[in-house]
């Protein structure tokens, strides 16, 4: 029998139409998913600027259901759990993550980095170190031991710290030497307690060597000598301390007296005490002087030298106490009031957490610091060690930068001293690509924030900086009008410190030659902003301008009136 392909051209066209009524169906649902995942990740991350994590929760969860694959959905749920103390439900999201197959290895390391985070917070240490160890030969290797390192140092397990502080110091991590000294003084003084003088000897004299400039070993040193009837070699090993760590001195005065009068030798450590009061006044180095002075006068005479150097309420009371001739009722009364007053000041506080104890710890407490800040108990001075300097570019420069990271071109024209922070700041910003273009004056100091920071928290903040001349500006106004026609867009970054005395001038130059003109303001006189492309106020600053709202209809008025006053295109 012979086929009829008759039929079959007549019926291309009706499995074509419905080929074609299929896929738009299928696109149409396509779409209809592909809307719903962004509209319920959007209202997720609305939630989460306005701190509703509840919410974001919910609308995060309904955008993986929507999504199951979308590995980035997540990791933004896991790390909401994580913040809210939801440990279980993190570490179920992230082994989820961990499961599948498709998985990229980034994503993989990403959800293992997770995972240990998850274990960490909620304090199951054995399964985070676990999964930290799992880290190894990955991007967040250098993460995973640092938190392997807090692990061990809390579960006091020191030939584990050891072992993890000696790889850090290997990588980009900068030195631990003075950690791992620590550590060796840690198993000295379970030596110690044990019985095994040798042992803990030999471990302090290899933390020594480790890091000269550390005080502790040579302390712990001292301590153990004197507690062997050894007072002549304890001794020498605070001349030692004197020498590499003064800053310890403080803290081992108390022995040194006593070392000194178990040997007899009341000249050389009278001559060490007062050097190193002449070096770093302490109520500590004055109540060792006195312990050893022979004279209650002469004795007496040190805390009135220290009152004239510091305001000491403790130094105020031993001097009082020391007053001859005033045993009388009212004299017993006024001492114990100022024993009572002055007990909260002789305690050490942490500057880095607050911590507060009547004796020193190498190890805080609180925040698990180490040797790093100490108050001294006289008076709330931070006493910081050094460990590690770094210098970036901040400021209009960290703009520029942040712009060139992102893959454009930048030119940074700016006004700087002639000074020594002026060509380090040139040196820095031309290892980023960056253009310069600096005016230099030599009156002007180029702006430095010098900041000291103890544990990831900032004690204090140093500037350095004054106002530039009016000849200098006009200058830079010369070199802006050559250099604004070669760019598509120009930023303002408005600090207050002078630098932009002539914005209106040069806002409306580039506007006229129809550049994007953006403007991060500073102050309250946004007239100078007038004509600009866009402003980017933050909430504090709009408010300083327009005043409170009620709510964010006024809010919206109020920020609209601006933008027409000033003839912007946008208010961000």
């Amino acid at each position: 029998m012979e086929f009829d392909f008759t039929w079959v051209l007549l019926g291309l066209p009706f499995f074509f139409t419905l080929g074609w009524l299929a896929s738009r169906l299928d696109l149409r649902q396509m779409r209809i998913e592909n809307r719903q995942a962004p509209k319920a990740y959007f209202k997720g991350l609305n939630f989460l600027l306005n701190e509703q994590q509840d919410q974001a929760i919910d609308a995060f969860i309904e955008a993986v259901q929507n999504d199951p694959d979308t590995s980035e959905l997540h990791f933004a749920l896991g790390n909401l759990f994580r913040r809210r103390g939801e440990y279980e439900r993190a570490v179920r999201v992230h082994e989820h993550l961990m499961s599948r197959g498709d998985l990229s290895q980034p994503e993989r390391d990403r959800a293992q980095h997770a995972l240990a985070l998850d274990f960490l917070k909620a304090g199951l240490l054995d399964r985070a170190e676990s999964a930290l160890r799992k880290l190894e030969g990955t991007p967040f290797e250098e993460e995973a031991r640092l938190a392997l390192l807090s692990i061990y140092e809390r579960s006091r397990d020191w030939a584990n710290a050891t072992e993890i502080a000696a790889r850090l110091g290997n990588s980009s991590q900068g030195s631990f030497s003075a950690r791992q000294s620590h550590y060796l003084c840690e198993q000295a003084s379970a030596c110690s307690a044990s019985g095994d003088i040798p042992g803990a000897i030999s471990l302090l004299q290899e933390a020594c060597a480790m890091s000269p400039s550390s005080p502790r070993p040579l302390i712990d040193l001292a301590k153990l000598q004197g507690q062997l009837a050894q007072p002549a070699d304890a001794l020498q090993t605070l001349r030692k301390l004197y020498a590499s760590a003064p800053q310890g001195m403080p803290l081992a005065a108390g022995l040194l007296a006593n070392v000194a009068l178990g040997t007899g030798q009341h000249s050389a450590a009278m001559d060490l005490l007062q050097a190193s009061y002449r070096q770093t006044p302490s109520i500590d180095l004055i109540e060792a002087i006195v312990k050893l002075e022979t004279d209650p006068v002469v004795a007496r005479h040190w805390y009135e030298q220290h009152l004239e150097k510091q305001t000491s309420l403790l130094a105020a009371s031993k001097w009082i106490a020391g007053e001859p001739g005033r045993n009388d009722h009212q004299h017993t009364l006024v001492q114990r009031a100022l024993d009572q007053a002055t007990k909260p000041l002789m305690r050490y506080r942490c500057a880095a957490c607050g911590f507060e104890a009547t004796q020193h710890f190498w190890h805080c407490p609180g925040c698990q610091a180490w040797e790093v800040d100490r108050i001294s108990p006289e008076a709330p001075v931070p006493v910081v060690r050094v460990t590690r300097t770094e210098e970036r570019i901040g400021a209009a420069a960290n703009v520029a930068y942040n712009i060139v990271t992102l893959g454009a071109q930048a030119s940074l024209l700016t006004v700087v001293g002639d000074d020594e922070a002026s060509h380090q700041l040139e040196a820095l910003v031309a290892k980023t690509g960056i253009s310069t273009y600096f005016g230099r004056d030599a009156r002007l100091k180029t702006t430095v924030k010098l900041r000291v920071i103890g544990r990831q928290q900032q004690l204090i903040r140093l500037d350095f900086e004054n106002t530039p001349e009016s000849e200098v500006l006009a200058s830079q106004t010369a070199a802006f009008e050559t250099l604004y026609p070669e760019h598509e867009a120009v930023l303002f970054s408005d600090y207050g410190k002078g630098g932009l005395a002539h914005i209106p001038l040069m806002i409306a130059k580039a506007r006229a030659a129809g550049k994007i003109v953006l403007v991060d303001p500073k102050g309250d006189d946004y007239a100078r902003y007038k004509n600009a492309t866009v402003i980017t106020p933050n909430r504090a600053e709009l408010e300083h301008v327009v005043g409170t709202w009620r709510d964010e209809a006024q809010l919206r008025t109020k920020a609209h009136q601006l933008r027409e006053d000033l003839n912007l295109d946008a208010l961000l």
